[in-house]
């Protein structure tokens, strides 16, 4: 009796450690979230003129608040696709003698691909993304009074990320990741942005009750 009562009670525990197991596991369907973190235009030094023979040294002050807005599909565990829309931290530009209102916003859109690999069934996961984004630029302002003319740059670069994700339930997922698009011109050099995420999966209906 003693002996049966054991195996039972070992059974019930491998039972829910399983249900726990799958339920902490997130599997095909569509999802959506959105990160916030540390954004940077990597901004390069400049010589601007500002009147006949008069050149003024601006130094990018480009590190800031950054966010991600984004939507994927899960085909498996393993791979995903993914687009998104970032917003840089606007950089700013300290000269040595007037304080000036020069600005340059940046935006992006990608698409990425996205492979991911599961830590055993710690809920953890591994994951990198490769794809492609059409980066924006404009630069407005002042220097030392004098207006600038605006400025704009478009382009479609290489886009790439790493990262850690953990499942904190079958819909919810939080991640920690580094996204850097390789694009470069006068003003920035290789944004990136360095984030806390959150997204919500949208479960299957039939796998959501019976988690498959």
């Amino acid at each position: 009796m003693i002996f049966n009562n054991g195996i039972k009670k070992v059974s019930l525990i491998a039972t829910l450690a399983g249900v726990m197991s799958a339920a902490h596991a997130v599997d095909q369907g569509g999802y959506f979230g959105l990160m916030v973190g540390q954004s940077n235009l990597n901004g390069q030094n400049q010589t601007i003129a500002i009147a006949p023979g008069v050149n003024v040294m601006v130094k990018p002050q480009g590190t800031g608040v950054g966010t991600r807005l984004f939507a994927g599909y899960n085909f498996n565990p393993y791979a995903a696709i993914e687009g998104g829309f970032t917003y840089y931290s606007s950089m700013t530009y300290q000269t040595t003698i007037i304080s000036n209102n020069l600005k340059t916003r940046a935006g992006s859109f990608d698409l990425l691909g996205k492979g991911i690999l599961p830590l055993a069934d710690s809920g953890f996961g591994l994951f990198a993304k490769l794809g492609f984004a059409y980066m924006y630029t404009k630069t407005t302002g002042k220097v030392e009074g004098v207006a600038q003319p605006t400025t704009t740059a478009t382009g479609f670069r290489p886009a790439a990320g790493l990262g850690v994700s953990y499942d904190i339930s079958q819909n919810w997922v939080a991640d920690l990741s580094y996204t850097t698009v390789r694009y470069s011109n006068s003003v920035v050099k290789n944004p990136s942005l360095i984030a806390l995420g959150i997204s919500y999966h949208l479960l299957d209906p039939v796998c959501g009750q019976f988690l498959c």
